[in-house]
């Protein structure tokens, strides 16, 4: 005859020859979670004993009449399926009828883990394997059933094994730059467990590859709060880390906690301008150029660069004097600037700084005493200094 196909993967059903026994046809978590276990145990007959002992307390009244009266309506909720016996009784126990085949999604689901794990290593057969699993899984164990002890260890096993094959598939699809692949699967993945953080690392790391690098930003601090609020665990170190990965560059750099906090602990104390790190810099870049156009007032900034006479601009510095000219520069711009100025350094030779609250007439004061003053200090290579200044534009 035809299997009744069991599934209690995200959810709970029992069908045959389309019809179908549900959570809500069945209406008692005790009877879904009776036929579950009888399915799961349906090579042998299971003692009555050991069924009071798995769904009754120590201290149930008369627990051998409550699983009689148990079986009897499991037997007539079955009916919904066609006449058949479903469950024999055998002298003490009780038996899943051995001439009823059943196909279940838990067991099509260990069989492909168990050929994954034996697939070879890179292989496409290793890389269909994983989609068949992640298709197979509907979600983890039906809420009815995973709080049982019996349960308990295959939740945590299917669980466990979905989550390592989404990263397996998604180092498979890294290899690819597969990006867009990697952010949906992440997407699903994190639905079912929202603390592990290489699956984080992955779904920052594909936003970041798709040019989708702002939204990368939102989502480590996203992640970052997730996880402290599943785990404890605040400012974790591989985000932070994948995050320094994606954004090496100098120029574009964005700092995480932990290196911003250091890195602010490390800064001179000084009464003069605030120092700050590049991505700050911008942010206050923005907020005050809104603010100023917001009350109706012109602020500058000023943009300072050493260079080597002989090169064009941009061209490339590997001068190690010119690298000791632009500590000096930071020196003199900390003499220079006064308290309420904003300072970064952009890059290894470029500076910025946010003249608030002075006239043009006094950022261009500014800026001739600061070339002037580098020019008496800076080594004798050939060094110049650019001195660049602009008002503060909103941002489009």
């Amino acid at each position: 005859m035809k299997a009744l196909k069991l599934r209690i993967l995200g959810g709970f059903q029992l069908e045959c020859d389309g019809r179908t026994l549900d959570e809500e046809k069945l209406h008692s978590r005790k009877l879904v979670c009776l036929l579950v276990y009888l399915i799961m145990n349906r090579d042998r007959a299971v003692s009555q004993q050991r069924l009071v002992d798995t769904f009754w307390e120590d201290n149930s009244r008369k627990p051998e009449n409550a699983l009689k009266n148990m079986i009897y309506r499991l037997r007539n909720s079955l009916r919904e399926l066609g006449e058949r016996e479903y469950i024999c009784t055998l002298t003490g126990a009780y038996q899943w009828n051995p001439r009823l085949p059943v196909e279940t999604d838990y067991e099509h689901y260990e069989k492909l883990v168990r050929k994954l794990a034996r697939a070879e290593m890179g292989s496409d057969m290793e890389k269909q394997l994983c989609r068949e699993i992640l298709e197979s899984y509907g979600g983890n164990v039906s809420h009815k059933l995973a709080d049982e002890a019996w349960m308990v260890p295959k939740v945590m096993l299917y669980r466990s094994t979905y989550t390592e094959t989404v990263k397996k598939l998604c180092r498979i699809y890294q290899k690819e730059e597969n990006w867009k692949e990697i952010e949906l699967l992440c997407s699903r993945a994190l639905t079912e467990d929202a603390s592990d953080e290489e699956i984080h690392c992955y779904m920052m790391r594909s936003l970041y590859m798709q040019g989708k690098r702002e939204l990368a930003f939102h989502y480590y601090q996203k992640a970052n709060r997730l996880i402290y609020e599943t785990l404890g665990i605040w400012n974790s170190s591989a985000l932070s880390q994948t995050l320094r990965e994606l954004t090496t560059g100098q120029e574009r750099r964005i700092l995480d906690m932990s290196d911003f906090t250091k890195s602010i602990r490390e800064q001179k104390v000084t009464n003069n301008a605030l120092f700050c790190d590049t991505h700050m810099f911008r942010q206050l870049y923005r907020m005050e150029a809104r603010r100023s156009k917001r009350i109706g007032i012109v602020e500058y900034m000023m943009l300072l660069t050493i260079r080597r006479q002989d090169r064009a601009p941009g061209t490339p510095f590997s001068n190690q004097r010119l690298e000791e000219d632009a500590e000096i520069l930071e020196e003199i711009i900390f003499d220079l600037s006064q308290s309420g100025d904003v300072v970064s350094k952009l890059g290894p030779l470029q500076f910025g700084l946010m003249l608030l609250e002075r006239s043009y007439e006094e950022s261009v004061a500014v800026a001739s005493s600061i070339q002037k003053k580098f020019w008496e200090n800076k080594k004798m290579n050939k060094a110049e200094l650019m001195c660049e200044i602009a008002e503060l534009d909103v941002p489009g």
